[in-house]
């Protein structure tokens, strides 16, 4: 008897769209299923890098605190609860980070299983434990973990088998939403040391996207594309204050330019909060990204009819911790796992007398010079490791 294991179960069920070639007809024919006029809310978070505490924010008046895992997530539900039809997502990067490391990011998808999500982009940082574990940690939830460019290596001529599924329809309320993942070829080359995914390989990003567009268009009422790709972030505390280390957006638009058919993309990696939506001058795609850390839920609200935007809302929430009771479900996991991993965390050890601050070296942009982009300066590198000794 043959053993299946979830590597065989992923090639069969996601191969690349030209060993299916009935595949495509299979979702063509589904197409009546769509169409009309509906309202829908996609409530999207992006980079949120286990900020599992509220931070100061000291650039603020007052120095309100802002964020927090379980504040955040009252805002995500009281948002999702003001729509008719609502569906929750994200572009990536939900790993690193203390609880992230010390539970290999079973804390992260714990939060995401309590609030719902509906699916999930793969960012740079999920493979900071190796791909194996990631392997092992997808099969942890219920909602689809996609990326439709990364694969395992196989040997030469040898069929392509994916790692992860290359998209999803949701269907609510009859509402159909495709989406669809990819990793940006930068992001994956110099912001994942090679031995975490010497199993794998990244393939072209707009090329398998293209694929998964065309496949899914005629089936569905919506589309949406998660981007994890572009520039790594300034990784400074008050950069959504500090224009000068914005990442550029140039390699998302370019993206969206290249690939008509997308409704919206929700960009990560580059954390360049985008207050209002913007829309792509040639495709009509709407781009929108938050700040990351989970100080933002962002919100796009989308009228849709026949399978078409015909006007679209969006904005940034502020998620202001001092008035957001904590998320019940979150805040017991949390607990949780602090109780479970104290003697790993151990006690603070004294209290700073000055504020740290992460800074950014400034803007980067470009072919990254080297392994490691020069995203902070060394004081920053080192007050990151003090930080997360006396965490």
């Amino acid at each position: 008897m043959r053993r299946f294991t979830r590597r065989s179960f992923v090639g069969g069920a996601a191969l690349a769209p030209w060993a299916f070639s009935p595949a495509a007809h299979a979702l063509a024919d589904l197409s009546r299923l769509g169409g009309g006029e509906h309202q829908l809310r996609l409530v999207y978070t992006n980079d949120f890098h286990s900020a599992f505490d509220p931070i100061p924010g000291y650039w603020l008046p007052g120095s309100p605190k802002l964020g927090g895992a379980a504040h955040f997530a009252t805002l995500v539900e009281r948002q999702r609860a003001a729509a008719a039809t609502s569906f929750l997502l994200d572009s990536g990067d939900m790993f690193t980070g203390t609880l992230s490391v010390l539970t290999k990011g079973e804390a992260l998808l714990e939060m995401m299983i309590a609030l719902g999500y509906d699916a999930m982009g793969v960012g740079n940082h999920e493979f900071d434990y190796g791909w194996r574990n990631f392997e092992e940690q997808q099969s942890r939830v219920a909602f689809p973990i996609l990326c439709a460019n990364v694969r395992y290596k196989q040997a030469e001529g040898a069929r392509p088998i994916r790692f992860c599924r290359p998209h999803a329809i949701l269907e609510r309320n009859g509402v159909r939403l495709g989406v669809v993942s990819v990793m940006g070829a930068r992001a994956a080359k110099f912001t994942i040391m090679p031995s975490k995914i010497d199993g794998l390989e990244f393939v072209d990003p707009v090329a398998e996207a293209a694929a998964q567009v065309a496949l899914l268009r005629p089936a569905v009422d919506v589309l949406v594309v998660l981007g994890h790709q572009g520039l790594p972030g300034p990784m400074q505390t008050d950069a959504e204050n500090d224009p000068s280390v914005q990442r550029p957006l140039d390699e998302d638009l370019d993206f969206c330019g290249a690939i008509p058919g997308i409704d919206v993309y929700v960009a990560a990696h580059s954390h360049h909060g985008i207050e209002t939506p913007l829309v792509h001058p040639k495709t009509g795609t709407i781009l929108v990204q938050s700040y990351g850390y989970g100080t933002r839920v962002g919100v796009l609200d989308l009228e849709v009819r026949d399978g078409r935007v015909v006007r679209h809302r969006g904005e940034l929430l502020k998620v202001w911790s001092d008035e957001l009771p904590p998320h019940p479900g979150v805040a017991g996991r949390l607990a949780y796992y602090r109780h479970q991993l104290r003697d790993e965390i151990g006690p603070d050890l004294g209290r700073a007398t000055a504020r740290f601050r992460r800074r950014s070296s400034g803007a980067i942009s470009g072919a990254y010079p080297q392994r490691t982009p020069p995203c902070r300066t060394l004081s920053a590198q080192n007050e990151e490791l003090l930080l997360e000794t006396v965490h």
